[in-house]
């Protein structure tokens, strides 16, 4: 299915409107693994085309008891219904039927609007950075998930009112923003988090000194002597035992660098996913029973090896310390991110 997105990438379907039905399945179990899982592969995959395609897509979803006998036993199990045609897919989408009978197409449209009419949206679209800064705002640091995966190390956690001042650009309501980045990072220190995080996030942030927080109208990228500051205080935080956990995904067990995901109990999964230029889509889920699932798959990355350990990263951001304070060769920071 991703395959076949991709060709829909051209601009020659920016007119196309695409309207996605999907299946989740409610069972405790998919070939030995759990559901949750395999739901949020669909997801991802799903929302990697949506931030990527030319034209209009919209993404509804219905649960399903269906076992996995029943699907594998439909001869056609997917299909494709478009203004004039009924395509029916294999469930290795190996072999497609055409149908052009208007009888046959009728069926699957009322079919089709049954199904959507008990759906429910996946996502309503991209947020805005400041409109999911006062979502974040709301909720209670009580509730947070005490352990997330992040495209970088939070380093906001470390982010002073002068570093705003002196980073952030002059903007209108930037006194607005100010006050809402203040009231979060206290919120966010509040409670002891893990934050799990990637290679090529951080060296995005090493090498030119971009927060992805941050997009490209709000702040400029962090200078050499802020780098080196920031870094330290992720090793000193490593250090100390009431202090935030910053782990490193090993890429080479799980590679993830395009998403993080914040979560917030009871209803809120918000995808943080960077586009072609680098700078943060904020995709709030509508799903509220999705936030177990997203919890759980976070929680199991460092108990099955995905991440290093805490010495390893220590190892890793002061390798990168000395990078920095060596190197005389790094660009200096742009005006903007």
């Amino acid at each position: 299915m991703t395959n076949f997105y991709k060709s829909l990438y051209g601009s020659s379907f920016n007119n196309l409107h695409i309207q996605h039905l999907i299946e989740i399945k409610k069972t405790q179990s998919y070939h030995n693994q759990q559901t949750n899982i395999q739901n949020i592969r669909i997801i991802n995959s799903l929302l990697s085309f949506f931030t990527s395609f030319t034209g209009t897509y919209t993404i509804n979803y219905y649960y399903s008891d269906t076992d996995d006998f029943e699907k594998f036993a439909t001869i056609f199990p997917f299909y494709f219904i478009t203004d004039t045609h009924i395509i029916l897919l294999s469930h290795d989408f190996e072999t497609a039927l055409f149908l052009s009978d208007k009888s046959v197409h009728e069926y699957f449209m009322k079919t089709f609007r049954q199904i959507l009419s008990k759906s429910y949206t996946l996502t309503d679209g991209p947020k805005s950075s400041i409109e999911v800064l006062n979502m974040m705002n709301l909720t209670k640091p009580d509730n947070d998930c005490k352990i997330c995966m992040n495209i970088q190390p939070t380093i906001e956690f470390f982010i002073t009112p002068a570093m705003i001042d002196k980073y952030l650009l002059d903007i209108p309501y930037k006194d607005i923003i100010r006050g809402q980045l203040l009231e979060r990072i206290k919120q966010l220190n509040e409670k002891k988090h893990t934050i799990i995080f990637t290679l090529d996030g951080l060296n995005l942030f090493v090498e030119q000194g971009k927060c992805i927080s941050f997009p490209d109208s709000i702040a400029m990228h962090f200078d050499i002597k802020d780098r080196i500051y920031m870094l330290s205080k992720l090793v000193g935080s490593n250090k100390n035992e009431t202090q935030h956990n910053f782990l490193l995904l090993n890429p080479a067990k799980i590679h993830t660098s395009l998403m993080s995901i914040a979560t917030s109990f009871p209803s809120t999964t918000c995808i943080f996913m960077l586009d072609k230029k680098g700078n943060t889509l904020f995709i709030p889920l509508q799903e509220n029973t999705l936030y177990n699932c997203f919890t759980d798959f976070i929680q199991t990355l460092p108990k099955y090896g995905f991440v290093y350990s805490i010495e390893e990263t220590n190892n890793i951001l002061e390798e990168k310390i000395h990078q920095l304070k060596n190197s005389g060769c790094l660009p200096s920071p742009p005006d903007s991110i």
